[in-house]
């Protein structure tokens, strides 16, 4: 892509994702309460989604702090070992491992399988009319969609020298913010994204307790690939992977409350009582 071409592009990635800040008067409403749809109220939804992910830190319990330490305190750990692990994973590299990455785990987080998976589960939900599909696929998307402009952000704010790109790579190397097209290694985009739709799938199917396990199963071994493959270094994948998830959450719980009916009699009146879950 022309770095002039891109420079258009990147700044509008950062206008959208923080166009909805400006408006915190705007509804956060479910818009997936009764129906699934791609509408008006579906763009709407990833506005005020993109607008969550940029201030959620403000907002972070002790919980959230907590996980998002331990995160961050092994990225830092792998940070500082991330040339120790390059070099064992590239003395141990064979026909057979070589295989299994190129055409089986690498694919695998692509882009065009990564948009492949929600645009295929939702005509999967429309034909067989099931509305559950539905709605995961179009968390999904916008899952992908808003960790993919995160992704493109922090690449070429970073400028992190990929592990490949020169005869003795300086995983410590960032040059900062530009529109280069190279050193592009922090974060990996590949796992951030098949994390972040590993996560809604994960999350909503968690009632099959084999969905979870495969789709978190696949995005890993879809992340080991980058660090195989020489891609990236292991800190990249191990960031990318907290980000993925970490945005898939916040879009699957703001997005998955529902309304419950119970029927209650106190002695004296009897009828139905709504109750919200978050």
């Amino acid at each position: 892509m022309h770095r002039k071409n891109f420079r258009k592009i990147y700044f509008v990635l950062i206008i959208v994702f923080f166009y909805e800040t400006a408006f915190p008067g705007i509804s956060n409403d479910s818009v997936f309460v009764k129906k699934a749809g791609i509408d008006k109220y579906f763009f709407k939804s990833f506005f005020l989604d993109c607008r969550d992910v940029a201030v959620s830190p403000i907002y972070w319990n002790k919980k959230k702090l907590i996980a998002t330490s331990i995160f961050v305190g092994l990225s830092a750990i792998c940070y500082t070992q991330d040339e120790e692990i390059q070099k064992i994973f590239q003395k141990n590299k064979n026909v057979d491992l070589d295989n299994i990455s190129k055409y089986g785990l690498e694919p695998l987080a692509s882009k065009y399988t990564m948009i492949a998976v929600p645009c295929l589960s939702y005509l999967g939900g429309v034909v067989f009319k099931n509305e559950r599909i539905k709605k995961t696929a179009l968390l999904s998307a916008k899952a992908l969609a808003i960790s993919s402009m995160i992704s493109v952000i922090v690449k070429y704010s970073a400028h992190r020298q990929r592990p490949y790109e020169a005869y003795q790579a300086n995983s410590k190397l960032f040059d900062g913010p530009s529109f280069e097209d190279k050193h592009l290694s922090f974060v990996s985009g590949h796992t951030i994204s098949i994390f972040s739709v590993a996560t809604i799938f994960a999350s909503e199917y968690k009632d099959i307790k084999m969905i979870p396990v495969i789709s978190y199963s696949l995005a890993g071994l879809a992340g080991i690939s980058r660090i195989y493959e020489n891609d990236h270094w292991a800190s990249d994948v191990v960031f990318g992977a907290a980000l993925g998830f970490g945005i898939a959450k916040l879009i699957y719980n703001k997005n998955n409350w529902k309304i419950q009916l119970t029927p209650y009699s106190n002695g004296k009146t009897t009828g139905m009582a709504a109750v919200m879950k978050l």
